[in-house]
């Protein structure tokens, strides 16, 4: 049912699944991660070790003569009571064979349990509409807790977001557009995210906008750098005689990774005394025409050969 976004949708959407989940056996494995809410691992599905201590201990004698159970003295008052070591070798061993083919098992329950997990995140990703999915996968952590599989936080940011949106009939979509590819413009690389992880984030969420909008949200400028290059001008973009169906898609891709590519520059960490942007506006201006790179791989890589900021050294300072 794509579409589900309202809290309430969403609430009617999530049971709906839990009950086609229940039929499938190959998704049944995380039916129990869904009642309760809570991501299993792989330490829930693996048995309890055999303690060794359950096969040789002190044991108190049984029987049910008492003269027999205890000494006593003159008086009849018990003095000591007979113990002795029980060991059971056998019942170790079995344990142990036990043990051993439930945590081979259990390894192979978990396993199902994580492709289920991958596969219901696809099945709840279908249910939502395009601009849904767009604010749900630029909330805070959604891309991490995505890429680790993790169906449980996913689900909880999925009926956050729900919960926070009205009925998109109410929703004005254009400045939803707006604000969407504003936030995505001013995109910057986190504290703890590694260059590739930024890179990475940048391109998912270009595809994602540009299913809401074009591969042109950016601006038509970025396109006419390769339309003029190829010696058309803009307005020979949707002229069918001079730019066809198939070359408007080549030229949207590359204005996407070009895109991407500035993005990247704008919005990474580097060297507090070589800043990318500037660096390479001022090597632009120089004369250099092909400083900026057009694809987000080679901005990267130029990034990681010069940009990136280098460890602190630590001083090693002799003992005295």
């Amino acid at each position: 049912m794509p579409g589900s976004d309202t809290a309430e949708q969403f609430d009617k959407m999530f049971d709906g699944c839990k009950q086609y989940v229940s039929g499938q056996s190959h998704l049944a494995p995380a039916l129990k991660s869904l009642n309760k809410m809570k991501r299993e691992t792989e330490d829930d599905f693996l048995p309890t070790k055999p303690d060794p201590k359950l096969y040789s201990m002190e044991v108190e004698v049984q029987a049910l003569d008492e003269q027999a159970r205890a000494m006593k003295n003159a008086e009849g008052d018990i003095i000591m009571i007979k113990k002795w070591i029980v060991h059971k070798p056998q019942d170790e061993k079995q344990a142990w064979n036990d043990y051993n083919n439930d945590h081979k098992t259990g390894k192979a329950e978990f396993k199902r349990y994580e492709l289920a997990e991958q596969s219901l995140l696809v099945l709840f990703k279908n249910q939502f509409s395009d601009c849904i999915w767009s604010e749900i996968t630029h909330y805070k952590d959604f891309d991490t807790h995505w890429e680790d599989s993790n169906l449980i936080e996913c689900i909880k940011i999925m009926k956050l977001v729900c919960g926070s949106s009205c009925e998109e009939s109410l929703r004005f979509k254009p400045a939803e557009v707006i604000k969407m590819t504003a936030a995505h413009l001013n995109v910057r690389q986190e504290k703890n995210e590694s260059c590739d992880e930024f890179a990475k984030r940048i391109k998912k969420r270009s595809e994602t906008l540009s299913l809401v909008s074009s591969p042109f949200f950016a601006g038509y400028g970025v396109v006419s750098h390769f339309i003029n290059e190829d010696g058309l001008k803009l307005e020979d973009l949707y002229d069918p005689d001079k730019i066809d169906t198939a070359a408007r898609k080549v030229y949207g891709d590359k204005a996407m990774d070009l895109t991407n590519s500035i993005l990247f520059m704008r919005g990474c960490k580097c060297n507090p005394d070589k800043k990318m942007f500037k660096g390479l506006e001022s090597e632009y201006a120089h004369g250099n025409k092909e400083a900026y790179p057009l694809t987000l791989y080679g901005m990267l890589k130029l990034y990681r050969k010069e940009y990136m900021p280098q460890p602190k050294k630590k001083n090693n300072v002799p003992n005295k």
